[in-house]
């Protein structure tokens, strides 16, 4: 959980001068380095985030990418106490190391602005990090103390309060006015300008959390587990997880755009996520072993195509059998020709009408039963939902007609699939608005379109530019959105329509359980509980009854972030006609649900996907397509 009343103490600012380390200029090979004789303590992105160093206990520093080699501790002989951690300075011109007594080193332009070394301390520091004009610096010390130099002010700190687990670092607010405080086990303290986005306080975690760190924009941070899981708050974009690897990291470190992350272990492997590069590492090769393939491979993975732009989203057009299309999250839909998969028309480009930033971008497409209009909904400018239909002439998109809009609160879990029901209504998913934990409860709330699924008639009526279908369940209802077909999800991604009319939804759980839920044919209103509930577990509040539990469900032990999925009507998947098929972000496994009607048989694994599957969509012929946000795209096929 995160502080808002702020505990403050007074520290000493003792400046101390400065032991000037000269050092050795490293021969480092920018892919392979010598192995580190001792313990690795921390990453150190450079500003730019195309480089890092890796630093071990005893201050010996490897070099990597941009990242200048300007002198380690070794020549100084053995250190008091190890490194902790480093940082940057703003030019990217020197660095700072923090040691465990709360001595500073500094190298290149990094100035000496006092440390705590030779002062006793209650708790030992974690790390530290600068101002952002250069000239001060922050230390964080284990039991939430803050010690201040330079320009760097106080704005409080955790040192009189008890914590159940100790703070393992810190970082500031992009203006420097106040900053952040992570704990073990994943809680966030907030101080000066710094807020509260959401944390995994009072959750048990498989390993303790090491490191944090904020988005670019302030609006968010991440988290990094021992065990290489991750964890996003406010618009932190999700980056994957490696905690399925069993590979316990000692150092983590988030890219300064803050969608990428870098985690190291003790002996020197190197694993990143999102965005991070890889430029090299004291140890070479993968931190583990890949999952085991099944024992029986039933389904053929086809590369169909590559180097899509971030590709979240496949559908097809009625009366055009030649092509699949696209939507690319920066805003641009796609005609791919099925035969020549490198032929991809831009049907429609929105890219100046919306943003990337964290979970934002264009989310979903669908065309009309006749294939004379594409709906889309995207994030605009502003973060908002946003919900149009195109008329199509030709091959391309025109005219656009906005129908509404839903306001996110933050900038997270905005839902985003679309699809014309077979009642030849308009189904929208959209998430409970975003940070962590649903904080307004957005997904109980009847008032607004959050944590729903939305059901109109895209059809103008009445001066509108929809209307609302009769037998919605809320028409009646004082207060309610008429628009709400069904409410209690949390980020439903991803849904489908099977062949009798049950809409099959995927949802994207908080910290512990990915579910899936169905809505059968002919009903309507369902709660499916978040966030009283995550899955059919107790999460926040008290259950009124009358909730729904979902079909199907699996903890994080098999992934963090489920994709959904599609009901199989390929006929030539025959072993799987009717099953659903579906996958997880962190785990990209092909996984497939046995069903007899709305009961779950049996869940199996049925083929390796490539990383980071982010949506499943179905081409001409019922064939099957899976989307990687690395900008893949396979279909399924039998052997």
């Amino acid at each position: 959980m995160g502080l808002t009343d702020q505990m403050y103490r007074t520290w000493t600012r003792v400046v101390l001068i400065l032991i000037l380390c000269v050092g050795v200029m490293m021969d480092v090979d920018p892919v392979k380095a010598e192995e580190a004789p001792e313990p690795v303590a921390a990453i150190v992105p450079t500003p730019s985030g195309l480089g890092y160093l890796i630093v071990t206990e005893a201050g010996r520093v490897f070099a990597y990418g941009d990242a200048p080699d300007l002198g380690n501790l070794i020549a100084i002989g053995p250190l008091d106490q190890p490194i902790v951690g480093g940082s940057f300075t703003t030019s990217g011109g020197g660095y700072w190391l923090w040691a465990r007594d709360g001595g500073v080193f500094g190298f290149g332009d990094a100035e000496f602005f006092g440390s705590m070394g030779g002062i006793p301390l209650t708790e030992p520091v974690v790390g530290g990090a600068p101002t952002p004009t250069g000239n001060g610096y922050w230390l964080w010390a284990r039991d939430g103390g803050v010690f201040t130099f330079g320009d760097a002010t106080f704005y409080g700190s955790m040192g009189a309060t008890p914590l159940d687990q100790p703070i393992v670092g810190g970082g500031p607010t992009p203006a420097g006015r106040g900053y952040w405080l992570w704990a073990a086990d994943g809680g966030a303290f907030t101080f000066g300008d710094a807020e509260f986005f959401g944390s995994l306080g009072g959750l048990a975690l498989d390993q303790p959390i090491i490191a944090g760190g904020r988005t670019a924009t302030g609006d968010g941070y991440l988290f990094m587990g021992a065990d290489g899981g991750s964890f996003t708050f406010g618009d932190a974009v999700f980056p994957g997880s490696s905690a399925e690897r069993h590979v316990i990291f000692t150092g983590g470190a988030v890219t300064p755009a803050g969608d990428g992350l870098w985690l190291v272990t003790d002996d020197g492997f190197l694993e990143v996520l999102g965005s991070a590069p890889r430029l090299g590492s004291p140890q070479a090769g993968p931190v583990a072993s890949p999952a085991p393939p099944p024992d029986e491979v039933t389904v053929e993975i086809v590369t169909f195509g590559t180097s899509f732009t971030e590709p979240v989203d496949i559908t097809s057009r009625p009366g055009d059998s030649d092509a699949i299309y696209v939507a690319e999250r920066n805003g641009r839909v796609r005609r791919v020709l099925l035969a020549n998969p490198m032929s991809r028309d831009v049907v429609l480009d929105i890219t100046s009408l919306t943003t990337t930033n964290g979970e934002r971008g264009l989310l979903g497409i669908a065309f009309s039963a006749d294939g004379s209009k594409l709906y889309l909904d995207h994030t605009n400018l502003d973060s908002n939902l946003r919900v149009a239909e195109y008329t199509m002439i030709g091959d391309t998109a025109t005219a656009r007609r906005d129908l509404f809009g839903i306001d996110q609160p933050f900038g997270n879990h905005n839902g985003g699939d679309i699809a014309i029901g077979p009642d030849g209504y308009l189904y929208l998913t959209s998430g409970d608005g975003g940070s962590g934990g649903d904080p307004e409860n957005n997904a109980q709330d009847l008032s607004n379109l959050l944590g729903a699924i939305v059901r109109v008639d895209p059809t103008e009526g009445g001066g509108q530019p929809y209307t609302i279908p009769p037998d919605n369940p809320f028409v009646q209802v004082p207060g309610a959105r008429p628009e709400i077909w069904a409410l209690g999800l949390r980020n439903p991604w991803r849904f489908d329509f099977d062949s009798a009319g049950n809409l099959w939804i995927a949802d994207v759980g908080q910290s512990a359980w990915e579910e899936i839920d169905v809505i059968p044919a002919g009903d309507s209103g369902l709660n499916f509980g978040w966030r009283i509930r995550e899955g059919a577990h107790p999460f926040n509040g008290t259950d009124p009854g009358g909730l729904i539990d979902p079909v199907f469900e699996y903890d994080h032990d098999s992934g963090c972030s489920v994709t959904g999925g599609v009901l199989v009507e390929d006929p030539r998947l025959t072993d799987f006609l009717g099953d659903y098929l579906f996958s997880d972000f962190c785990q990209p496994s092909l996984r497939i649900l046995r069903l007899d009607g709305l009961d779950v048989i049996s869940s199996d694994t049925i083929a390796e996907l490539p990383s980071r599957p982010v949506s499943f969509g179905e081409g001409p012929n019922d064939r099957i397509y899976v989307a990687t946000l690395d900008g893949t795209i396979v279909r399924i096929d039998p052997v």
